[in-house]
């Protein structure tokens, strides 16, 4: 039986005049990847509900959440690679990176917003001093503009674009908001 399976499917990728080839490979990547979520969801589940009653994990219970996500997005990231792999087509593989470095940006953004109390409660109760609850506040309200600032960079960079007149804006800016902010610091 797996023989004659095999053959089956050896013929129907071997001839260039039906679609079935392609369509085999694309359900075959989307099963497994299907496959794949299933088997995230459960393994981090059970991981889930082994450790939830720690104290680390009590306090951030988000942690589970970006965790499935960054699963989730790892599996789509593999998945579309798969599949632009697969029609070999320049544009689509230029939009998928691009595509990605976005949802990396927002993976990126959701981890330091879930550090910051973290940092807060651990490293701004310790001191005396007031600046480092200023600069773990500013790093709170700017830093999902930088990080989504950088990935809009990088994404336009992936498709080709100029983005040197970004990065020079940037800087520019950058250094603006360094003399206006040094009084406040």
């Amino acid at each position: 039986m797996e023989g004659s399976l095999k053959q089956f499917y050896m013929q129907l990728c071997s001839d260039s005049g039906t679609l079935a080839g392609p369509v085999i490979h694309v359900v075959a990547i989307l099963v497994v990847a299907c496959i794949a979520w299933w088997v995230s969801n459960r393994v981090l589940g059970k991981i889930e509900k082994k450790y939830h009653d720690r104290p680390f994990f009590e306090k951030n219970d988000s942690l589970f959440v970006l965790l499935k996500r960054g699963a989730h997005y790892s599996i789509l990231f593999l998945t579309g690679i798969a599949l632009v792999n697969l029609f070999q087509a320049p544009i689509i593989e230029k939009l998928f990176n691009a595509f990605m470095v976005l949802l990396l940006t927002s993976i990126a953004n959701s981890i330091v917003k879930t550090l910051l109390p973290f940092l807060d409660e651990k490293l701004a109760a310790q001191t005396n001093t007031e600046v480092d609850d200023i600069i773990l506040d500013l790093m709170g309200k700017f830093s999902g503009v930088i990080i989504y600032t950088a990935g809009g960079i990088l994404a336009l960079d992936l498709l080709g674009l100029n983005i040197v007149p970004f990065v020079a804006g940037a800087s520019v800016a950058g250094i603006a908001i360094g003399f206006a902010a040094k009084d406040t610091l």
